[in-house]
């Protein structure tokens, strides 16, 4: 790692990951994004991520799909973690709708996700109830959950419980709103920016120089040793 650079309004990317870490297992899903495969009237996907676990599912506060035969709800979390364990809470109304669904963790967007590995499949969860289910540190990018039959698909709320995957130490921080972190180990170009792309989600785009300013003063703020250059995600922008 080294100076960072901003010359003649160019902005260069540095070998700095997107995402941020995760303390004593918190619930990761809120800081994820949410979506299903149909939304039914304003029951849509994110407000099974949205702190609020009331079971009254008029009140605003749970996820609904339309009445197909095909249901999938998922989170995209900000980085890869390893899942130790998923809370779902129930709720009140028809709270039969909710059994048989499979809760499948993986990296796959194929087959609508389909085809990630299976953490648990939901026998039943009382009304207006939180089950935990127990996923063994699986690692992934995205929870789904999966129900193939004539009812939709409705959660008050989803808790995914977990740690970044990540195998090398890092440091996290807030820059303009965006959660970044700064990766210890040394790699090439190309093994830094496929580490980024598996394990959180690409290089840093600089936006500013306000914005640079302000990465020069986390990368001030580390305690582990820094190089003198950093690689630049100069093949690939994404705004």
């Amino acid at each position: 790692m080294s100076n960072l650079f901003y010359f003649k309004g160019v902005l260069f990317q540095l070998w700095i990951l997107s995402g941020f870490t995760a303390n004593c297992l918190p619930n990761v899903a809120p800081s994820g994004t949410a979506s299903q495969s149909s939304t039914y009237k304003e029951y849509i996907a994110s407000r099974a991520i949205d702190g609020d676990k009331n079971t009254n599912a008029f009140d605003g506060s749970c996820s609904h799909t339309l009445d197909v035969g095909r249901h999938w709800w998922r989170v995209l979390l900000p980085a890869v973690y390893r899942i130790t364990s998923i809370s779902i809470t129930n709720r009140i109304q028809v709270a039969s709708r909710i059994n048989g669904a499979k809760i499948l963790i993986g990296n796959s967007q194929e087959n609508d996700g389909y085809d990630n590995p299976v953490c648990a499949v939901i026998q039943s969860i009382p009304s207006g109830a939180t089950s935990t289910f127990d996923c063994g540190g699986m690692v992934g990018r995205f929870v789904y959950v999966y129900l193939i039959g004539r009812v939709p698909l409705t959660m008050c709320e989803v808790e995914v419980f977990g740690q970044l995957a990540a195998p090398w130490p890092s440091y996290s921080a807030v820059v303009k709103g965006r959660d970044i972190v700064v990766v210890e180990k040394k790699l090439c170009w190309s093994d830094a920016l496929f580490y980024c792309r598996d394990f959180y989600w690409d290089l840093l785009s600089i936006h500013s120089e306000e914005e640079q300013r302000e990465v020069e003063e986390v990368l001030r703020s580390i305690s582990f040793p820094l190089n003198k250059h950093v690689w630049l995600g100069l093949r690939r922008y994404c705004v």
